[in-house]
């Protein structure tokens, strides 16, 4: 049983997105792996980027799939996290949680009423996708994800271990790489 290991630590947006998702489309066709294992720590990004690389993650042709934060979860980063079905954390690694915040273009300076209704709309339902994939993944409830957006909220990895999060808390171990002779 193969197992690969990825590493990512850095930002989530819409072309590393796409470079991460095509990386790991290139290790399963080459290295034809059981088992994807992903050293993982993200400051997170753009939600729609984010959902994007969770739902492919999940639809990999792979028995297992395997996250460890490796120093910390943070934002979106957290929904990519919950696409493994294991998943571990080293020590001292956190995960945050807050709300979906927008950016503006540059030239809008000014905003009419439906204009701000449908960033608030917009917010709301990104909120909600992710609080929904959330808590099918783990015993967080969308209740106290809400109030995490609400108020922004860092966690240890003992809140992690309880709440499902994560299954352990453990040092990650590479196995040395051997190399074929021939």
């Amino acid at each position: 049983m193969p197992t690969s290991y990825i590493n990512f630590t850095g930002q989530i947006k819409e072309d590393i997105a796409n470079k991460f998702m095509a990386a790991c489309a290139a290790v399963v066709a080459t290295d034809h792996p059981d088992c994807l294992y992903f050293l993982f720590s993200s400051p997170g990004g753009d939600v729609n980027a984010g959902v994007a690389i969770y739902n492919y993650l999940r639809a990999l042709p792979v028995a297992r799939l395997v996250m460890h934060n490796i120093g910390s979860i943070d934002s979106v980063a957290n929904v990519i996290f919950h696409a493994a079905d294991e998943r571990y954390a080293a020590p001292h690694s956190t995960f945050h949680f807050h709300g979906v915040a927008m950016n503006l273009a540059a030239n809008a300076h000014s905003l009419n009423h439906s204009q701000i209704r449908e960033l608030q709309s917009q917010i709301g339902a990104l909120e909600t996708k992710i609080a929904n994939i959330l808590a099918s993944r783990c015993q967080l409830t969308v209740a106290e994800l809400q109030d995490f957006f609400l108020h922004g909220e860092s966690v240890d990895t003992t809140f992690a271990s309880q709440k499902g999060v994560i299954q352990s808390v453990s040092q990650p171990i590479i196995p040395p790489i051997r190399s074929s002779t021939a």
